[in-house]
């Protein structure tokens, strides 16, 4: 079974790159190169491409930091090939094989995808969620940390992960984490269930309550019309509620005497209270006390602190006077020097030997910017020279110019003249197919239905209406009408509906048997059988050109169009069926001119079932629907022709108007260079001639000076110089002598301030500390004289309500035995005689005036208080009616709840156990896995999966010091003696996690693994047997592998094994295209 993989990869203006592609095997894949070559972009670009973000990568904050620096987008192309067993959904929808391009805009930092198939045709409205499930189809998972390991993520996994970090990555990387996120969905939802049955318990309380409403309404009616029956019996219930009120008023007297001795009990915690406030005041007269401690001793130190700052500031006030005086010394001393080397040099230049030798120089000087002010002005009318000529050069090539852009404007004006009336002959079908008269009415009405919305989807049809025959066509379309006529006469609709209308419309324009097509669905199977390319034959496909993409996917569909080729003779036909499987092909036995009656003789050679058939098939005559205009055809080549010729014409006139105009640029480009050059000669003589005035100026100055005065004014300089001098040695000493006295009293302020502080500090949280206690001292008070309160208070109440039992007892004892002696005889009467309210005959002698009164008002007061009893009661047994009606609704909803209550319980459970047996297979698969690498190193070793304290803890030994057991793996645990994994060498240690890293691989379903820079630390036998290993692995796995190394890899390593080695250049001495 073949399995999907990554066929290229190719990537423009992304990291380091700015056109690389590579071919990737579908197995093994090295490569190789040093730091700065790009091998890591390479990883990159394919996770990027299959949706991973910047930040997953760990090589940039956002996508616009991928882009190669000074570009604004980069695009990435991964192409995947798809195999058609076991892939049926993406081959059908995308072909053998798909495109995915991620491109990047550097500004916005935003990317975008385009998804291409087979055929490059680009997939409309690609999102991110197209690319994530063609990944997810083919298994390839980029932002799966154990599958596609990137720098970073393998220098975690392989050298500093712990065995917490190792577990995390491993139940993420085998997409267990999934499975916690749904049982803690699971239970989400059993807790949303919980809440819903709160609520129809709280909805059941509500229809209760209106039950029990209603039932109060009957029950008032029920006690109106047997009120004769009540009046009997209410005497006895209102002595009986007296007897029940003394009872109760009693239980509650004694409820109350019994609370207040209670609280009684508990208000002598107040001496308690007590102690804590004397120990309170006392704390509080302690820091008050240490508080005025506290402030005088501030006080003191204050007054210290302000005569130090005053003595510092005063001696500092000397020392900046010293230093001002001194400065001052300094610049006299600097102001005489200066007037003495005046002096000085006017001294020497009173000298007559040196004036005239002076005067000497000046002349030459003179002379020498003369002659240069000459060659100047020579260069300058050269110059000038130059730009006539120049001038005069561009005069002649601006009337070359002219006449070429002439008759460039006029090309094109031809140009767009034969192409608006090739637009016009378009417009007008000129060499499309002819139709009938019938099929033009069928037309028209179906325009005219179409205008009425009568169907649900305009048909498309006739099918020759959207096709167009090539200049190829000329010689063959008889015999393509001839195959295709019932096809291309035929119609295309999308509904059964529009079937029957459009066969209704073809009886009215006398089309009586018309060809309707209509659609089963929107997947059109393409056929793969491609002709190839050859000059002796051509296809159908060449020949016909589609102006409607779903009419070539309709006749494409049918009749194979892709798989039809026309041939010179049969013996083609043959070859071609036999050798290129190809289904169908035409053999034009004899070609005539083509004319209204006269057609080619052809015959159809079909491929079928491994053998080949001749068919001949006669062409219709003059009865065709379909001619071709051919004088229309001929105009419109020869047209084409001629706008062929007129561009080609053009483009050598744009050449030559573009060499002439660049030769007119480099005249006007030197022109403006000689400017340039003679206005820095012009700024040349200027200075020049400056210069030569300054030196006629100085040699006019040179006159006889007297030295006497001179030498007499410097002595005197001198003099003042020593005295100022003698004076500034004297501050100096000063200065010195006075600075370390200043130091130490600075010192002695600095501390006298932080001890200033400190006592602030110390005054601060004492009179925090005192606050606080003070306020726990109020609130103690405040809290005994509560207390004391509230202890009178409980006493007075306790004395009232022991008086009250005791009288609420004794009145209770009273009345309890009068209405036993009254009601134990009145019970037998009441039993044994009925007596009816309201009747006029009955004796009433037997109950007294008061009690009768009092019960007849009773009843009258209830008829006044329900006047409407009958609607109320009619209303009442409404409400019953749906209150029961509810209770039913409720009951089944809360039935169908907790049945899918019970089905969550079980469905969780059963996710539970069988996601724990899934995960001990793939433990152990994982751990046995592990053991057989390690043999291949002849190391011992074991792998331990704890789920309870997270932990994958990795164990290996060389075989020279093997484990000290019996057996290398039994249940008690894990051996008790084996080499320290730190005393592994580098290699060791990595080829272990390696070692894991593959027997993760063969428990993940994946398509595609990788990592990078895995072997820094290993050596040649450690990394060669590590490759070996890995092939192994991916060709049992069948999947993919990319492996980037900065070592060097022989290929001998990987001798007998499928692989592929990419040797990588620095980026910036190649474009790296493998």
């Amino acid at each position: 079974m073949e399995y999907a993989y990554i066929e290229r990869v190719s990537m423009e203006n992304f990291m380091c790159h700015e056109n690389f592609s590579l071919d990737l095997h579908p197995s093994l894949n090295i490569v190789v190169g040093t730091n700065g070559s790009g091998k890591s972009s390479i990883l990159t670009a394919i996770m990027v491409a299959l949706g991973s973000k910047a930040r997953s990568t760990s090589r940039g904050n956002n996508m616009g930091s991928l882009v190669k620096t000074g570009k604004s987008r980069a695009w990435i192309h991964v192409q995947i090939r798809i195999p058609e067993v076991g892939f049926g959904q993406l081959f059908s929808k995308y072909g053998a094989k798909v495109t995915v391009t991620r491109i990047i805009n550097a500004e916005k930092g935003n990317s975008s995808y385009v998804i291409k198939d087979v055929n490059d045709r680009v997939v409309k409205n690609t999102t991110a969620a197209d690319v994530q499930n063609i990944c997810y189809n083919v298994g390839l998972f980029p932002d799966n940390e154990l599958a596609m390991l990137s720098q970073e993520s393998a220098k975690e996994f392989l050298v500093n992960a712990t065995d917490k970090v190792k577990y995390e990555k491993l139940r993420r990387g085998l997409q267990q984490h999934l499975i916690d996120q749904e049982r803690d969905a699971i239970a989400a939802s059993e807790q949303q269930q919980h809440v819903l049955l709160e609520r129809i318990k709280f909805r059941e309380q509500n229809i209760d309550e209106v039950e029990r409403r209603a039932d109060a309404t009957m029950n008032l009616f029920k006690i109106s019309e047997n009120y004769e029956k009540r009046l009997t019996q209410l005497e006895k219930e209102i002595d009986y509620r007296q007897l029940k009120s003394y009872k109760e008023a009693y239980a509650q007297a004694h409820a109350n005497t019994q609370k207040a001795i209670q609280n009684q009990q508990e208000l002598r915690s107040a001496e308690s209270i007590q102690d804590e406030i004397a120990k309170v005041e006392e704390d509080v007269e302690r820091y008050q006390n240490e508080n005025t401690d506290k402030n005088n001793q501030l006080t003191d130190i204050k007054s210290q602190y302000d005569n130090q700052k005053a003595e510092v500031n005063r001696q500092k006030a000397s020392y900046d006077n010293l230093e001002r005086d001194a400065t001052e010394i300094k610049t006299k001393i600097e102001e005489i020097e200066e007037s003495k080397r005046v002096l000085v040099e006017k001294r020497d230049a009173a000298d007559p030997v040196k004036q005239e030798a002076k005067r000497a120089d000046l002349r030459e000087k003179i002379s020498a910017v003369k002659s240069e002010i000459s060659s100047v002005h020579r260069k300058m009318s050269t110059i000038d020279e130059e730009v006539e000529n120049i001038s005069s050069s561009i005069s002649i090539q601006e009337s070359k110019v002219i006449p070429i852009r002439k008759e460039c404007s006029e090309v094109k004006q031809r140009i767009e003249e034969l192409k608006q009336q090739l637009s016009n002959a378009q417009r007008t079908n000129v060499d499309e197919f002819y139709h009938s008269r019938e099929m033009k009415i069928l037309i028209k009405l179906v325009d005219q239905y179409d205008e009425k919305n009568a169907f649900d989807k305009k048909p498309i049809g006739p099918l020759y209406r959207y096709l167009q025959l090539t200049e190829e066509a000329k010689e063959y379309a008889s015999a393509l009408e001839a195959l295709w006529q019932r096809t291309l006469n035929s119609w295309w609709v999308e509904t059964d509906k529009d079937r029957k209308l459009l066969f209704e419309l073809a009886k009215k324009a006398n089309l009586y048997r018309p060809t309707i097509l209509l659609r089963q669905n929107d997947n059109f199977d393409f056929s793969n059988s491609v002709p190839p390319k050859s000059s002796r034959y051509v296809r159908a496909c060449d020949v016909i050109l589609f102006q409607n993409p779903g009419v070539e996917r309709i006749l494409v569909d049918i009749n194979r169009i892709e798989s039809f080729v026309i041939v010179k003779s049969t013996d083609l036909a043959h070859s071609v069926c036999k050798d290129r499987l190809i289904s169908t092909a035409l053999a034009v036995t004899s070609v005539n001119k083509p004319g209204r009656n006269s057609f080619p003789r052809f015959q159809v050679v079909r491929s079928l079932a491994q053998r080949v058939e001749t068919a001949p098939v006669r062409t219709s005559t003059g009865r065709s629907h379909i001619k071709v205009k051919l004088s229309e055809a001929q105009r419109k080549q020869q047209n084409i022709l001629e706008i062929s010729s007129l561009e080609d014409r053009l483009n050598e006139l744009q050449e030559r108007l573009q060499v002439e105009s660049e030769k007119g640029r480099v005249f006007v480009q030197q022109k403006k260079d000689m400017v340039a050059k003679k206005a820095i000669e012009r700024n040349k003589h200027d200075s020049l001639q400056h210069k030569q005035e300054d030196l006629r100026k100085q040699l006019n100055s040179i006159h006889d000076v007297d030295t006497d005065e001179i030498d007499a004014e410097i002595r005197d300089f001198e003099t003042q110089i020593v005295a100022y001098q003698a004076d500034l040695t004297d501050l100096e000493e000063s200065k010195n002598s006075f600075l370390p006295v200043y130091r130490e009293e600075r010192d002695k302020l600095r501390k006298a301030e932080e001890l200033k502080n400190n006592t602030s500090e110390d005054i601060e949280r004492i009179y925090t500390k005192l606050n606080n206690l003070q306020e726990v001292l109020r609130n103690l008070t405040a809290d005994l004289t509560n207390l004391k309160h509230k202890h009178e208070r409980v006493t007075r109440q306790i004395s009232q309500l022991t008086e009250t039992e005791n009288a609420l007892e004794k009145k209770h004892r009273e009345f309890y035995e009068k209405f036993k002696e009254k009601y134990d005889d009145l019970d037998q009467r009441y039993n044994n005689e009925t007596v009816r309210f309201g009747n006029e005959d009955e004796d009433l002698s037997q109950y007294s005036t008061d009690k009768l009164n009092q019960l007849l008002s009773r009843h009258l007061m209830q008829e006044n208080a329900y006047p409407d009893m009958k609607e109320k009661v009619a209303e009442a047994r409404k409400q019953k009616l749906e209150v029961l009606q509810a209770r039913k609704a409720i009951q089944e909803n809360k039935n169908e709840l907790q049945k899918l209550s019970r089905t969550v319980a079980h469905r969780r459970k059963m996710r539970a156990d069988n996601g724990e047996n899934a995960w001990e297979c793939v433990k152990a698969t994982i751990q046995k896995s592990y053991v057989k690498i390690l043999n291949r190193r002849n190391f011992q070793g074991y792998l331990t999966i704890d789920d309870t304290k997270a932990k994958l803890t990795a164990v290996a030994t060389p075989d020279s010091v093997a484990l000290v057991k019996d057996e290398f793996k039994s249940e008690e645990g894990p051996p008790r003696k084996t080499r320290a994994m730190s005393t592994l060498s580098g290699g060791e240690k990595s080829f272990t996690q390696i070692a894991l890293l593959m027997s993760v691989w063969e428990s993940m379903q994946v398509g595609f693994v990788s990592m990078d820079e895995y072997d820094v630390f290993m050596d040649k036998a450690n990394r060669t047997l590590s490759l070996r290993v890995l092939a192994e692995t991916v060709n049992k796995q069948r999947m993919q592998c990319l492996l980037i190394t900065p070592q060097s890899i022989e290929n001998s390593a990987l001798q007998g094994v499928e692989h592929k080695i990419f040797r990588l250049k620095p980026a910036r001495e190649s474009s790296n295209t493998s």
